[in-house]
C-alpha cells in the first residue's frame, strides 16, 4: 500500500475518536451512558494490566478459534464435495438448505439444554454462524471453475483426485477466501452472544457483567476489545490469502492486460 493510501486508511478513525472525545467533553453525548474514548483507554489499560482482561479473551479466543476450525473444515469439506459431484449435492443440500435459514440464535435455547451453560454450547452456536457463509461460497467457488480446465486437465491425463485437488480446489480458493472473512466475522459476532447468554466467563461475559453494575468504561473497554480482535484477525486472515493466491493476481493481472491489447487492436 502506498504512503498517500495508508495516510487515507488511518485518518478516518483518528478523526472519529477525537470527535466523540470532544462531543463528550462538550456534553453533546452525555459521557453518564457514552464514557470518552480516553476514559475507556485507561480502564482498558487497567483491566490488562490486573489480569482480567486477558482472562477472559483467552477464553473467548479458544472457544473462538474451536468453533471456526470445526465450522470452517466442515463447510469446505462438504461445500467442495456438493460442488464437485452431482449425486452428493441431491443427497446432501435439501436438509442443509432447510436448515440454512434458522439463525444461529435460534439454537441456543436447545443447544443449552443438550449442552448446559460453558465451552460445548458456545463452540456450537460458532461453529454453525461459520458453516453456511463458507459453505456456500464454496460451492459457488467450485461450479463456477472453467469447464475448458478441467477438460484439458482431463485431456492431459490428470486423474479425478488431481483434477480435484491440482484444478478445482485452487481455482476456488478466492470465493472460499471470502467465506472465510465473513465466518470469521460470524464467529466474533456469535462468541460475544453465546458468551452472554450461557456463559460465565469470556469478553460477552465481562460485557454483560458490566452492564449489570453499571461499569460503564469496562463495558466499552470489552467492546473496544472484540473490534482490534476482529480486525487483528482479519488482517491475518487477509495476510494469508495475500500469499496463497498470488498466483492469482498475477493471473488476473495478465488476462486485464489482454483484454485491454484486444480492445486497442479492435478499436485500432
Amino acid at each position: 500500500m502506498n504512503r498517500k493510501r495508508y495516510y487515507r486508511r488511518v485518518i478516518s478513525p483518528v478523526v472519529i475518536v477525537l470527535l466523540w472525545e470532544l462531543l463528550v467533553r462538550i456534553k453533546l453525548l452525555n459521557p453518564v451512558f457514552i464514557p470518552t474514548p480516553s476514559s475507556i483507554a485507561i480502564e482498558w489499560w487497567r483491566l490488562l494490566l490486573n489480569g482480567i482482561l486477558l482472562k477472559h479473551v483467552s477464553i473467548s479466543l479458544a472457544r473462538a478459534l474451536s468453533g471456526f476450525t470445526i465450522g470452517s473444515t466442515l463447510a469446505i469439506i462438504i461445500g467442495i464435495s456438493i460442488g464437485w459431484k452431482r449425486y452428493i449435492e441431491d443427497i446432501i443440500e435439501p436438509p442443509l438448505e432447510l436448515l440454512r435459514s434458522v439463525p444461529p440464535v435460534a439454537f441456543i435455547s436447545v443447544a443449552l439444554l443438550w449442552f448446559g451453560i460453558g465451552n460445548r454450547l458456545t463452540v456450537f452456536i460458532i461453529s454453525w454462524a461459520c458453516f453456511f457463509p463458507l459453505y456456500i461460497n464454496t460451492i459457488e467457488g467450485v461450479k463456477g471453475v472453467e469447464l475448458r480446465m478441467v477438460q484439458a486437465a482431463r485431456t492431459l491425463g490428470a486423474k479425478p483426485l488431481q483434477v480435484l485437488f491440482k484444478v478445482i480446489v485452487p481455482s476456488a480458493m478466492p470465493m472460499i477466501f471470502a467465506g472465510l472473512r465473513t465466518s470469521l466475522a460470524n464467529a466474533m459476532m456469535a462468541i460475544i452472544v453465546t458468551e452472554m447468554i450461557g456463559a460465565q466467563s469470556g469478553l460477552g461475559y465481562l460485557i454483560m457483567d458490566s452492564e449489570r453494575y453499571y461499569f460503564i468504561d469496562t463495558m466499552f473497554a470489552g467492546i473496544a476489545t472484540i473490534s482490534i480482535l476482529g480486525f487483528l484477525f482479519g488482517r491475518f486472515l487477509l495476510a494469508i490469502e495475500a500469499k496463497v493466491l498470488a498466483w492469482h493476481r498475477k493471473m488476473s493481472m495478465i488476462q486485464k492486460g489482454v483484454c485491454t491489447m484486444k480492445k486497442h487492436i479492435s478499436s485500432g
